[in-house]
């Protein structure tokens, strides 16, 4: 197990910067996942801790160890790519035996290693196939296979379900975190899945053009965004721009653009006077009685399995809830929503980064 800590990266590509200024220690035996849309740069940071690119600036150390500029077969990482590069001419177990082999690994090691990896990866009879010749969750197990067989410090892997269909993804998920933990390696996982994310990592990295924006566990992510940019990327949300007309202790009042005044429970420091922007997930809209509550038209229902999602059209703009399946909600519908104060979360428009997500619902 390896500590993985990364100094004032800088990497970029004609003039475009992939990586700006980032600084970052992931832990020993850590299920660290780097999250962001296409095109933040959360492939090149992968890239640059696997050696298969180089830093303009800062520095790379695995433990105590400088690698920022050792070529990728000295660091002692296995990467599994989001199309797996296996072989298409080898067998499953010549392209699972293909790094030891470069390596000048002897016949007898390579064939109780494979053997070993095979019977881990649940991969045992199909060692004589070749990579057409099996499913995308096959293939997929090679690749990681072949990234384990080396015995690695550290574990890459960038956007490893993406070719998978939903089913197997979700059940990925749960393999590669057993893995993980059996192992105990330490583990980088590139994805912009947030789903994916938040569900396999014990903490997350928010990458946004090129700048790490915010690191912390899933549930404080969700929880407590540090800016409008982590909190509409990271799950649904409803934004409503307002000013803050009082603050009293943690007790926040927002008097919204319309006039209307929501009330939030808040550790931010907010002055009164300030723009900020009122985050709602949701999830937080009930019909129990609360201190905020909005009115309105539901204007469109979708069925999502365990719950609605729905949106109204309310006198603070457009909304999106959640009710639970067995509750009859129509489209036309009047409707009264509550929601608690220490479910709004208060971000100032100073921190803001820019929206990840539109509240439009799509089927």
């Amino acid at each position: 197990m390896v500590n993985v800590t990364l100094e004032n990266l800088r990497k970029s590509f004609q003039k475009v910067k992939a990586v700006d200024n980032v600084s970052l220690k992931i832990n020993h035996g850590e299920f660290f996942a780097i999250l962001g849309p296409s095109g933040s740069g959360k492939t090149t940071l992968l890239r640059l801790i696997a050696g298969l690119e180089f830093v303009d600036s800062g520095k790379i150390f695995f433990d105590e160890r400088e690698v920022t500029y050792e070529p990728s077969y000295k660091r002692g990482t296995g990467m599994v790519f989001q199309n797996y590069a296996l072989w298409p001419h080898m067998t499953v177990y010549e392209n699972i035996a293909y790094g030891l082999r470069i390596r000048g690994f002897k016949e007898e090691e390579i064939r109780k290693r494979v053997k070993e990896v095979v019977e881990f990866i649940r991969l045992s009879g199909l060692e004589e196939r070749y990579p057409n010749q099996l499913s995308g969750g096959q293939q997929q197990r090679v690749a990681l296979a072949r990234a384990l067989v080396i015995e690695p410090k550290i574990l890459l892997l960038d956007e490893p379900l993406s070719n998978l269909d939903a089913k197997l993804r979700v059940e990925m998920r749960a393999e590669l975190r057993s893995i993980q933990k059996q192992l105990g390696i330490t583990t980088v996982y590139v994805t912009h899945d947030q789903e994916e994310a938040m569900s396999i990592a014990d903490r997350l990295g928010i990458i946004n053009n090129g700048r790490l924006v915010q690191v912390d566990t899933p549930t404080n992510i969700y929880k407590n965004p540090k800016n409008l940019f982590v909190a509409t990327f990271i799950g649904k949300c409803n934004v409503f721009p307002g000013r803050v007309v009082k603050k009293e202790n943690e007790v926040v009042k927002v008097k919204l653009e319309n006039g209307e005044v929501l009330e939030a429970t808040s550790t931010e420091e907010v002055m009164e006077g300030e723009e900020v922007n009122v985050i709602v997930r949701p999830e937080a809209f009930s019909f129990s009685d609360a201190k905020n509550f909005v009115e309105g038209r539901v204007s469109w229902v979708y069925f999502s399995g365990f719950y609605k999602q729905a949106k109204a059209l309310t006198g603070i703009g457009e909304v999106v809830f959640n009710v639970p399946s067995n509750i009859e909600i129509r489209e036309g519908e009047k409707i009264r929503l509550f929601f608690k104060p220490n479910d709004a979360i208060v971000i100032k428009k100073e921190k803001e980064e820019g929206v990840a997500y539109s509240t439009e619902l799509k089927a």
